[in-house]
């Protein structure tokens, strides 16, 4: 019923992303996950299981004196109070779905040395935020229409869960911390 204002938002949205791509500056570059001191994690928090994992993958790279920030996502409007991350709803995202808080703001501008975008399914506000983030390696799952958004891709094919995911990316990044 209301496609074409759905087709106004999009094409004010990609608009708007074009804009903030060319004017990102950020040196991205492989890194050494042993090196990396820093970590970003973005994760879609509508099952609580979600946080829970993050919450643990969170504590686990602490033990390997990385300090970690978690930036949740949560697709309503709703107040999530008693949480141990930061987050934003869908009443943080402007008219055509640009989020847009200072929990975002600051996870953003922060120069992580890896940022893991660590959701399974499409997420298009933390594509977002993985696109003009100003970390120097950005991870995330596979799309041929989304390598914008990552430096380095998980095929989808060979993960189904989170857990499977952290495996799949610490895999790799062992075989590239060879090389790096």
């Amino acid at each position: 019923m209301f496609k074409w204002f759905d087709n106004i938002k999009e094409s004010f949205y990609q608009k708007h992303l074009k804009r903030k791509v060319s004017q990102v500056k950020i040196k991205r570059h492989q890194v050494n996950f042993e090196n990396a001191k820093t970590i970003g994690i973005l994760i879609e928090a509508g099952d609580r299981e979600n946080l829970v994992f993050a919450d643990k993958y969170r504590d686990r790279l602490r033990k390997m004196t990385k300090q970690v920030k978690i930036l949740a996502y949560f697709n309503d409007k709703a107040n999530h109070d008693n949480l141990t991350v930061s987050y934003f709803t869908d009443k943080d995202m402007n008219w055509y779905g640009i989020p847009n808080s200072e929990q975002v703001r600051d996870f953003i501008e922060r120069p992580f040395d890896i940022l893991i975008s660590l959701h399974l399914t499409p997420s298009r506000p933390l594509e977002y935020i993985s696109t003009i983030s100003s970390a120097k390696m950005r991870v995330g799952l596979h799309a041929s229409d989304k390598e914008y958004c990552y430096d380095f891709m998980i095929d989808p094919s060979a993960v189904s869960n989170h857990k499977q995911f952290v495996k799949q990316f610490e895999d790799y990044f062992k075989i590239i911390n060879v090389h790096v």
